[in-house]
């Protein structure tokens, strides 16, 4: 696969040009930190490579091959973290809107819509791949084939979704300005995203410092190709705030392994630090809700 990386120039969440900081040399790109607090790769994927990606399980395998069933992975077994993730997700959205239309950015193959439509939610999914936009079809759901910046409805939503999106593209910002366009009058939107810091990330740096980056192998398999931005809840929050919401809920939870293909003896390590990681607060994921000002 023929992928492109391009100078990160400016900060993804603040758009600063200088004030950053180097923390990892990595084998392709290096990983920054802003003085806004935001960490982000410089270089990264250009879009196009970001896009291409992301069409099949087979095309994310070839730059993680821990993605290896990614989109085969059954999201709707209740008995799954990322099932009860939905599900939390959709009751916490209800708290704060009785409205019931919602679209998604970058809905892959459709898990969550079809998610929420179970419980009643109106449901239409943005997504720049013809092959996710035809499976949406085959499942009944509305779908709109084009990029999100370029997503034309025609129409508003009481919430716009961004679900594992918002740490990809080099504009985050544009993301949410996008969408605030096509929210109603205090509509919501609802993000979820890896958290860094996290238990994982922090004892990566330390390993790291201590030797004076010779110990490098857990830093590399936390910060990934394919994602640019590496957000913090604070930095998450600027951004949304920065964008024309304000935060009105917030909680961690942490990656649903059953996902990923790793060594069993990986799993087991991991399922150790995340036990861990929830008795210290420093899980590595957080979901966040901020409503349209």
């Amino acid at each position: 696969m023929n992928i492109q990386l391009v100078e990160t120039r400016f900060c993804p969440a603040c758009g600063g040009e200088n004030g950053r900081s180097s923390r990892y040399a990595l084998a392709q790109t290096s990983v920054y930190r802003c003085r806004c607090g935001l960490e982000f790769l410089s270089p990264a994927l250009d879009a196009r490579s970001m896009m291409e990606i992301y069409r099949s399980s087979e095309t994310l395998r070839e730059i993680n091959p821990a993605l290896e069933n990614y989109y085969e992975y059954d999201t709707l077994d209740p008995r799954s973290l990322t099932s009860r993730d939905y599900g939390r997700a959709l009751e916490e959205v209800s708290r704060f809107t009785a409205g019931r239309d919602l679209l998604e950015a970058g809905c892959g193959t459709g898990s969550f819509l079809e998610f929420a439509r179970r419980r009643g939610w109106n449901v239409t999914g943005v997504d720049s791949s013809p092959e996710n936009i035809a499976r949406l079809g085959e499942k009944g759901i509305a779908g709109i084939e084009a990029g999100f910046l370029e997503c034309r409805p025609g129409r508003n939503f009481d919430v716009v979704v961004l679900w594992d999106l918002i740490e990809h593209p080099s504009s985050p910002l544009d993301f949410v300005r996008k969408s605030r366009e096509l929210l109603k009058p205090g509509g919501l939107l609802l993000l979820a995203t890896p958290h860094y810091p996290n238990l994982l990330s922090e004892l990566a740096k330390i390993f790291y410092r201590m030797s004076g980056g010779r110990i490098s192998a857990p830093v590399r398999r936390l910060y990934f190709l394919e994602h640019t931005s590496y957000f913090s809840r604070q930095t998450l929050a600027d951004l949304a705030q920065k964008g024309g919401f304000r935060v009105v809920k917030h909680w961690k939870t942490e990656t649903d392994l059953a996902r990923y293909r790793f060594p069993r003896p990986v799993r087991w390590a991991l399922k150790a630090s995340f036990l861990l990681a929830r008795l210290l607060g420093l899980q590595n994921r957080v979901l966040m809700i901020a409503q349209r000002d």
